[in-house]
């Protein structure tokens, strides 16, 4: 679903009035009956690598599957998510910049114009 989606937007050409990072912007990984947060966290971050290395899209981590804990208003507000880059409120495309301010969890560092970035998350509880 990814790979498709990427295949078929050029996020680059769209713009909008709600923020976002990306063609992929956002997925949330929860773990359901029978599970684990660990199994979850696991899952997110095969993902995650899958997508930085196979599809070449900065991919960034955060809740359970972040070693750390990072939050989404952490990498949100370090790439710009909150700043229309835009006249009247609007976000043309990704980040503006192609090198990341933020490292990315998989690879490249780089951004495409016509993809953007990442991030994906695993739910901080298991109930």
């Amino acid at each position: 679903m990814v790979k498709v989606a990427f295949d078929a937007i050029d996020f680059g050409l769209h713009s909008g009035t709600h923020p976002r990072l990306g063609v992929v912007d956002h997925i949330c990984f929860h773990p359901l009956v029978g599970a684990s947060l660990d199994q979850a966290a696991t899952a997110t971050r095969s993902l995650a690598t899958k997508t930085g290395s196979t599809l070449q899209v900065p991919t960034f981590l955060y809740g359970a599957a972040h070693e750390e804990g990072r939050t989404l208003d952490l990498i949100r507000r370090t790439l710009g998510y909150f700043k229309p880059n835009a006249n009247q409120n609007k976000w043309i495309g990704g980040p503006t910049s192609h090198t990341l301010p933020l490292n990315p969890n998989s690879c490249p560092a780089q951004v495409t114009p016509a993809k953007g970035v990442v991030y994906l998350y695993t739910y901080m509880s298991e109930n």
